[in-house]
């Protein structure tokens, strides 16, 4: 079975093979195999958020998603959760611009900031 048959599982089907095998290896080599051990030791959130960034693919939002479902659904033990509250997806770009909250230029940082 590959990630396009029976049917495709991702709409960019070569990209996201392509990082599905590089995130694969890089567990192997930095992470000795185990996916867990890049948050394992109560780290800061940021460098779980950080980690999840260095896999190919992986942006802010899903870095941040990611790191957010461990602690609040996984109940994983970090030091702070200061990097993981808001994950600025176009929607939150969008009506952060538009009640004034930012200006229309505003950079994706500029949002995380207003928001906290």
């Amino acid at each position: 079975m590959t990630m396009s048959r029976p049917t495709h599982l991702h709409g960019f089907i070569n990209d996201m093979t392509q990082n599905f095998y590089s995130a694969i290896q890089r567990i192997a080599t930095q992470y000795d195999g185990n996916a867990s051990n890049m948050w394992c030791g109560n780290p800061g959130s940021a460098t779980i958020v950080r980690r999840f960034l260095q896999l190919d693919g992986v942006g802010v939002k899903i870095a941040t998603m990611a790191a957010k479902t461990l602690v609040r659904d996984f109940k994983i033990p970090v030091n702070d959760k200061f990097s993981i509250d808001v994950s600025p997806d176009v929607h939150i770009q969008r009506v952060f611009k538009r009640l004034g909250l930012v200006g229309p230029r505003a950079s994706l940082e500029e949002i995380v900031y207003s928001a906290r």
